[in-house]
């Protein structure tokens, strides 16, 4: 039986929460009503899990053709091919691995003989390649495919052929040709063919291309090139036509739809390639966006207007003028009815509202958090603070208006308000331009003007240089500094854990509650100057108790990794307990686990560190047991440390896994593995088998075995991995192999200087058992159950094999833990020899991050935009992400951020929601923080010991009275707690933003009312005038799919 037969959508809709489902039911049956249109939008606020919404909407297609004769194709359409790859595996309803067949519409030739042997293929293409394709070339097996079905055309010369296809592709294209045909489907590479042999024109141009190309290169003339390019995209696009014929949709899925709303109307040639796609007959549409319009239209914004772009939208969904039509006048009637509420008139008002709503659920509806909370607030509580100006401050904005007016530029007041340093960090702006401009003949007011504002308008690289904090004269920095950095956060190498297994100790103790901050900005200046003046200014506090001779430029020579794979002057291994810490410990992990401690111990709250670390003692006490005394009359001999646990892991299946291939070489990257690497391995290895001949005991050795169970990353990675693959046995190689890679990121953390001198400088211990200490002080276990709980959703793999999930989480982790800092650069501007000059100042950023692509410190590197948002949501650095508000549709930062901090209000106050909604997204920080509090460790009494802790505890909060107020609950909302999701602003006395940031709030109650309105703000200023401020939430247009 194939897997189309006799599908059942059941598991599928099973896993949806309740409003996920009435979402799924309600598109479902509007797409294949009898009276609609066969399109539909789901339009679910930001972070409510659209993707899974379509999940659903598939696994139904499916079982409602799973009676049909032939195959059933879905087309995923999305801007971008890395959100399309993470999308498509959780939207995957089938068992096969590949469900998916990512390709350019133009590469279906070598496919169809796939799409015929599958009874379902889930397509996926993006807008620029399959639309887009008259201004470029392509790539080079599209044109390969090209040649194959072109050659042989009367009239066209082979080699002409040839060149004009390989375009700028080298000697790899003739390889390419010698290969010969890929497999193609004749029909239609048959079809290609006499559809341009019957078209005189194009047959002329490819003609004439190939004369030209038949020549060589210097007589081909001028324009030859441009032609080329011409008539390549004319054929990759008649190829394109010619494919959609070889395609069956019966679902085409259109994500985030909103980038490539140009395709969904209009008359040029994408448009009705694209309008060819959706009107297949048999189709249906399903349209994806939190913003599918602009919500909102201000006074002076220079973007679409909201009300044409809504009745464009719609007018698509209805593909049908007269509906169109009949909105107007709804919309106009409900507009009426909102002025007739100042005179107490509520029934026109209602009548309006509940037609408008009628007409508009035919073709789309929508669900938001906002009404379906407690306090109808989503959450959300307002951290509006006023900072402090100091003297500098203006003494600062003087210089930089000199400065202005010096290179003849207008008022820079509002630079001055948000970035810091500015000529240092302003290289792109106008500004900066002139002053390069006047580079060799600056005034004399000018350079005093310059010479005068080093550490006021431009960093100063002499302070860098000696870790001495910079002192900024920008209240708005300083003020987020103090928030952030001097909160206690320099001391962290990782958030603290919303479920401690214990009292936090040491530097966490001092910490408190925290989160990440997720900063948007409107100047592109501020994320590089939030990056790298925060991440030093964290650096700075930590080198301050660092050897004296430790300078920034030299503090990699200075400060060298510890925890290394190295031998002595005599020979001995000394790498050993570096070895430990990072060797899966499959026993230890198993018989002292600090969760199972704490449930044991039956009190309900975390109990004291030293609680948990007397316990664990006394259950590796219990351990040593079993091992050969050793030498009781002989020196102390300190390799028991890791020789005890060498022995009391020796099993056949883990020495099976440390020696063979696919051991830790999976774990250890190449460059980090050596020979004295092998040695050690060999070494421990050698002790499991045979044993080894020790001295006496440490007088601590069950202690410090405590440590290694409660806070060794080997240990706590093994245990955190197989709470969520629990039918994976302790010795199974692809647990170890996970735990290991985990464990060696772990290496790199600890090994780089600033956790170095963070946590050396506490006593004369050696670093590896200091470096213990802090992780167990910091709930090491705790921090990693909780992400490790969260990865497999995020990373889509709901129903993957353990082997695979315990994989992937494991890359994640480690690709996390092992991000090197990147550098950004800053300007230093100053007066030289009565010329200015300019010189770069490299900045180090680790704990503070911009979005985007960043060089690493290793030179020259990239970290990678994906790489940086991936690190940001783990607990460990950066806790500060800096952005723009450009581009970030469909991604989140919720994992452990749950504060937004506004550094300027955007101009748009949905804008400033859908900031928010960034951090407010499935399981976010906040709402298991308050999971936490609420449910706590005392409700583990049931858990058993086995399984995910975390999938226990939202199964009981789901059955409390906070998880069960809305169907959001507790997974996207839970209010029983005191964390929410945090709307920051930090506010500069007697500014003009005071007033607007009130403004901003009252509009934000109110736009829901002028939905598809012309003129809202007008209509916005009159209610807000109007009615009473409680009055919105009555009269609010809502699209909430109905209970089924």
């Amino acid at each position: 039986m194939s897997e189309l037969e006799g599908f059942n959508a059941a598991p599928v809709l099973a896993s949806l929460k309740p409003f996920q489902r009435r979402t799924v039911d309600y598109a479902f049956e509007r797409l294949f009503a009898a009276d609609g249109s066969g399109r539909f939008l789901v339009a679910d606020e930001v972070g409510l899990g659209k993707t899974l919404v379509a999940r659903g909407v598939i696994a139904r297609t499916l079982e409602a053709l799973s009676g049909q004769q032939g195959r059933v194709d879905i087309i995923y359409v999305c801007s971008n091919a890395a959100i399309a790859q993470q999308n498509v595996r959780r939207m995957n309803v089938l068992e096969n691995k590949d469900f998916a067949l990512p390709t350019r519409l133009t590469l279906l030739p070598e496919k169809v003989h796939k799409l015929n042997q599958n009874p379902v293929n889930f397509i996926s293409l993006t807008p620029g390649t399959t639309f887009n394709l008259r201004s470029t070339t392509g790539i080079a097996g599209e044109r390969i495919l090209l040649f194959h079905m072109l050659n042989g055309m009367e009239g066209l010369s082979r080699i002409g052929l040839r060149n004009g296809l390989q375009c700028s592709v080298g000697e790899r294209w003739h390889q390419m040709l010698e290969e010969g045909p890929p497999e193609m489907d004749a029909d239609l590479a048959a079809s290609f063919f006499e559809d341009v042999r019957l078209d005189p024109e194009l047959r002329e141009r490819l003609r004439h291309l190939c004369e030209t190309f038949e020549r060589p290169e210097n007589e081909r003339g001028d324009g030859a090139n441009a032609e080329r390019n011409l008539v390549v995209g004319l054929l990759r696009r008649r190829l394109a036509r010619i494919c959609l014929e070889a395609l069956r949709p019966s679902l085409v899925i259109l994500d985030e739809f909103q980038r490539f709303s140009d395709l969904l109307g209009g008359d040029t040639e994408e448009a009705e390639l694209a309008k060819d796609l959706f009107s297949l007959d048999g189709s249906r549409l399903l349209l994806l966006s939190a913003t599918p319009y602009r919500m909102l239209s201000m006074h002076g914004e220079a973007d679409e207007d909201h009300h044409e772009n809504f009745l464009a939208t719609v007018g698509f969904l209805y593909d049908e003028p007269g509906e169109v039509a009949q909105l107007r006048g709804d919309l106009e009637a409900y507009r009426q009815g909102c002025r007739l509420l100042a005179d107490g008139d509520q029934g026109t008002i209602h009548e309006a509202r509940e037609r408008l709503q009628a007409r508009l659920m035919k073709v789309m509806c929508r669900t938001e958090r906002v009404g379906l909370t407690r306090r109808r607030d989503a959450m959300l509580e307002g951290d509006e603070r006023e900072v402090r100006l100091k003297p500098d401050d203006l003494e600062y904005a003087r210089v930089v208006d000199a400065t202005a007016r010096a290179a003849g530029l207008p008022d820079v007041i509002e630079y001055w308000k948000s970035i810091p340093y500015m000529l240092s960090y302003m290289r792109d702006y106008q500004i900066r331009r002139e002053l390069d401009a006047l580079g060799d003949t600056p005034s004399a007011e000018l350079r005093q003007t310059i010479g005068d504002g080093r550490g006021l308008s431009t960093i100063d690289p002499r302070r860098i240089e000696d870790y001495r904090s910079l002192e900024m004269p920008h209240a708005r920095m300083r003020g987020f500094v103090d928030e952030t950095v001097d909160k206690g956060l320099w001391k962290l190498l990782w958030l603290p854990p919303s479920l401690p297994y214990s009292e936090p100790a040491g530097h966490w103790a001092e910490v408190g509650d925290v989160t990440k901050q997720l900063v948007f900005s409107a100047w592109n200046a501020v994320p590089d100057a939030i990056a790298t003046i925060c991440s030093y200014e964290a650096q700075a506090r930590a080198f301050a108790g660092a050897d004296g001779n430790v300078t920034y430029s030299n503090t990699y020579e200075r400060v060298r990794p510890l925890l290394r794979f190295q031998t002595d002057a005599a020979g001995r291994l000394t790498g050993m307990p570096a070895l430990m810490r990072i060797m899966p410990a499959p026993r230890l992990a198993r018989e002292v686990d600090p969760l199972r401690i704490v449930v044991e111990l039956g009190d309900g709250t975390p109990p004291s560190l030293d609680v948990v670390l007397g316990e664990a003692t006394r259950r590796c006490s219990a351990l040593l047991a079993e091992l050969p005394p050793g030498d009781v009359a002989g020196r102390i001999d300190e390799r028991w440390y890791w020789a005890a646990i060498a022995m009391l892991e020796a099993n056949p299946a883990l020495m099976t896994w440390m020696q063979a291939a696919s051991g830790w070489s999976e774990a250890i990257p190449e460059r980090e593995s050596s020979d004295q690497f092998q040695a050690h391995v060999d070494h421990m290895v050698e002790t499991m088998r045979d044993g080894l001949d020790l001295g006496r005991r440490p007088p601590d050795l069950a202690e410090v075995l405590a440590l290694f169970a409660l806070g060794g990353p080997g240990a706590c990675s093994v245990r955190a991995l197989r709470r969520v693959a629990p039918d994976v046995e302790w010795n199974a190689a692809a647990l170890l192999s996970g735990a290991a890679r985990i464990a060696n990121g772990f290496r790199t953390l600890f090994n780089l200087p600033e956790s170095i001198v963070l946590i050396q400088n506490r006593d004369e211990l050696p670093y590896w058992r200091q470096a213990l200490e802090y992780a167990v002080e910091g709930n090491l276990q705790a921090v990693l159950d909780e992400q490790v709980h969260v990865l497999p959703e995020q990373l889509g793999l709901a129903g993957a094999p353990s082997a695979d999930r315990i994989d992937r989480v494991a890359r994640a982790v480690a690709e996390s833990l092992s991000m090197r800092s990147a550098q950004l650069k800053v300007d230093d501007v100053r007066v030289k020899q009565r010329r200015l000059a300019v010189d770069d100042v490299m900045i180090r950023c680790r704990f503070a991050l911009r979005f985007g692509d960043m060089r690493d410190d290793a030179g020259g590197a990239i970290a990678r935009a994906d790489s940086v948002r991936a690190a940001f949501n783990s607990p460990f650095r950066p806790f500060v992400l800096a952005s723009t508000s450009v581009g970030q549709e469909g991604l989140d930062f919720h994992t452990w951020c749950h504060s937004v901090v506004h550094w300027n209000l955007p101009s748009n106050p949905v804008d400033m929601e859908q900031r928010e909604g960034r951090v407010h997204r499935y399981k976010g920080h906040a709402v298991r923080r308050n999971v936490a509090q609420d449910i706590g460790l005392h409700a583990l009494a049931g858990w058993g010991g086995e399984g995910d802790p975390w999938t226990y505890l939202f199964e009981r909060a789901e059955g409390t009275d906070s998880g069960q107020e809305s169907d959001l609950a507790p997974w996207w909302i839970y209010e029983a707690g005191d964390a929410r999701i945090q709307r920051r602003v930090l506010l500069l006395p007697l500014s003009r933003d005071v007033g607007r940031l009130k403004n901003m709030k009252r509009q934000l109650a109110l736009y829901r009312m002028v939905f598809g309105q012309p003129r809202q703000e007008d209509l916005i200023a009159y209610l807000d005038h109007a009615l009473p401020e409680d009055a919105p939430e009555d009269w609010q247009i809502s699209l909430l799919p109905p209970a089924t």
